[in-house]
């Protein structure tokens, strides 16, 4: 009975918001208005988890001489390398072929560039997703401590089931990350195989000594025999540059 004789208050604000929307005709905007909203809270989260997905521990770290010239044929190296003998160290060889190649796909269309930027696509895909884990691991162990610190609630073992299976994504995506680069890699070391078979120095008459010097300076050289990638899970940067601004002014 008192409910009939008292009005919905509710209801009465939301004919009365509906009708003004009709008036001015704004009943068009709610929908682009809602998937505004939502493109902006995607952009927004994207941009918080690549951030500090970034920042947290955990990442594949390329060494930039072996990476480059891994993919390379190892006569073609030797022949690039005797040809341009200006280079005198693997790092300044290393910056010379990045930059050949990366002028040659500049201007080439042909399948190998396509299918070496898909891989490259691909391989930003994974630390994405590598990113997204370590994220939601962070997350995940913050709302099991809140549960358990206010809520007095038991539940360990369910955190420790779902830091396994997001271990075991991370790790799916650290070799999904490191297969996609590997195949970056093999096709830019094809690239230098083609420039090395266009340039005319590489086809001229080497003097076979000049080969054999720079043949073992390729079989011996520390930085393109080594591992080419590394997981890292801790950078000592950090702290090597606080201790080197802070503390060493203080002694």
């Amino acid at each position: 009975m008192l409910k009939r004789l008292i009005p919905s208050q509710p209801s009465h604000i939301s004919r009365d918001i509906s009708g003004y929307l009709r008036v001015f005709k704004l009943t068009k905007i709610i929908p682009l208005a809602a998937l505004f909203t939502v493109v902006v809270v995607l952009f927004v989260t994207q941009t918080f988890v690549s951030l500090l997905g970034g920042v947290l521990p955990g990442r594949v770290i390329y060494r930039s001489e072996a990476a480059s010239i891994h993919g390379a044929e190892t006569p073609t190296l030797v022949r690039f390398w005797a040809a341009y003998p200006e280079n005198g160290d693997v790092h300044m060889l290393t910056l010379f072929v990045e930059q050949r190649i990366d002028k040659w796909q500049a201007s080439d269309t042909s399948i190998l560039t396509t299918r070496a930027k898909r891989w490259e696509e691909k391989k930003e895909t994974a630390e994405a997703g590598l990113n997204a884990v370590k994220v939601y691991i962070v997350l995940s162990i913050g709302y099991f401590i809140f549960l358990e610190r206010f809520r007095k609630w038991k539940g360990w073992g369910r955190l420790l089931g779902v830091l396994v299976l997001l271990s075991l994504a991370g790790v799916l995506f650290v070799g999904r990350q490191v297969y996609s680069k590997e195949q970056v890699v093999y096709l830019r070391g094809h690239a230098l195989d083609v420039i090395c078979s266009q340039e005319k120095q590489c086809h001229e008459s080497l003097d076979p000594e000049k080969l054999k010097q720079y043949s073992m300076r390729v079989q011996n050289d520390p930085a393109l025999n080594q591992n080419w990638w590394h997981f890292q899970f801790v950078s000592s940067y950090p702290l090597e540059w606080f201790l080197q601004t802070f503390w060493s002014k203080r002694q």
